[in-house]
């Protein structure tokens, strides 16, 4: 699968969720789990965050209409050492802190 960023994630209904896969300091070290994820349907998003403590980033997974449907949705993922299995989140939320962070710039 392939990678999009804060652009495609902006286009999301922000009432629908995602599933964060990981946030990590360093992107490079997501790799392993992109690779991991690449036979799985659903577009992986790779979002820079902004917070108090520094950039973050993010790797949410795919959308979904409701909380329940992504908590569901973590069975699929695969299972690696680096994945803290997934937690859903309202894309909205993170549209915002995307926003937060190009204000900031």
């Amino acid at each position: 699968g392939e990678v999009l960023g804060a652009d495609e994630f902006a286009r999301l209904p922000g009432s629908h969720y995602t599933v964060v896969l990981a946030s990590v300091r360093d992107p490079a070290t997501l790799g392993t789990l992109i690779a991991a994820m690449a036979d799985r349907p659903g577009a992986l998003y790779l979002l820079k965050l902004g917070m108090p403590d520094g950039d973050w980033y993010s790797l949410c997974w795919s959308e979904f209409d409701d909380v329940e449907a992504a908590r569901a949705a973590r069975v699929q993922l695969p299972d690696e050492a680096s994945l803290s299995s997934g937690w859903p989140r309202r894309i909205g939320l993170l549209q915002a802190e995307i926003a937060r962070e190009a204000a900031n710039r």
